[in-house]
């Protein structure tokens, strides 16, 4: 079985990560469940283009569940559902240039991700961003604000995304277990 993308980002560190952490990031097929805050901002334009992406809407004790699926080629695919509004991911280990990071591909958007632990949380940040395979300047690129933690014994995660030139689109936090 291929090693996870992201013990292979971390290395050493993966073993720092909370055991909810590794778990959702290690190479198995898991399905985890619970609940998430979302607000969804910047009024109808967010509301728009969070549902095209598949985001969640706003909302308070949300239904999450996430499905996390090895695939043979070393990537993981992630399948979000919160309460019937579906988006996915795959995500895959960089090379050449992007060598030691985390690519997340969602449909035309690949976002280029730089992992880092933080104290027991695993801190991720846009280091740059493709819209159609074309690389975006740094001004024009999204930000991401995510970090993922464990409490109680469930996966915790809380992101953030902000649109360059229009703000905060969408922020969600929740745990699943």
């Amino acid at each position: 079985m291929n090693e996870s993308v992201f013990k292979r980002i971390l290395g050493t560190d993966f073993q720092r990560l909370p055991p909810a952490v590794q778990r959702a990031h290690g190479n198995t097929e898991l399905r985890l469940s619970g609940q998430a805050d979302i607000t969804n901002y910047l009024g109808w334009f967010g509301k728009v283009f969070c549902w095209i992406m598949g985001f969640p809407a706003s909302g308070t004790g949300v239904p999450v569940r996430v499905d996390f699926t090895p695939g043979a080629d070393g990537t993981v695919h992630w399948r979000r559902d919160f309460a019937g509004r579906r988006y996915k991911s795959d995500f895959s280990a960089g090379i050449g240039k992007n060598a030691g990071k985390l690519i997340e591909t969602m449909g035309v958007i690949t976002a280029i991700f730089a992992l880092e632990l933080h104290g027991d949380r695993l801190r991720f940040e846009i280091v740059g961003s493709k819209f159609l395979g074309i690389v975006l300047p740094k001004r024009l690129s999204p930000t991401c604000i995510a970090y993922e933690s464990e409490e109680d014994g469930g996966f915790m995660f809380d992101i953030t995304i902000i649109l360059p030139l229009v703000g905060r689109l969408i922020a969600y936090q929740g745990v699943i277990r």
